[in-house]
């Protein structure tokens, strides 16, 4: 579950910030996200590491274009 939050809290971020012509974080926010996940996973902290993995994929995802709601449809479908 905090994979998915922080998943589209990232996603979002970028998609409000490139609606009104703000710079959305991009390269900087993924090694920035890959270097706390790394440090994270050294000290065996499972939550943050989840947090920082869903915030690197986030971003990632939207700079590949792609949209929330698909990735929404195939958890709900991973799940039943």
């Amino acid at each position: 579950l905090t994979y998915i939050k922080h998943w589209h809290m990232a996603w979002s971020e970028r998609h409000v910030r490139r609606k009104f012509g703000l710079r959305p974080p991009g390269r900087w926010r993924v090694a920035e996200s890959a270097v706390k996940r790394l440090w994270a996973q050294l000290r065996r902290d499972r939550t943050e590491a989840a947090k920082q993995l869903g915030l690197m994929n986030g971003t990632l995802g939207h700079m590949r274009g792609l949209k929330a709601r698909d990735v929404r449809d195939n958890l709900r479908m991973d799940a039943e």
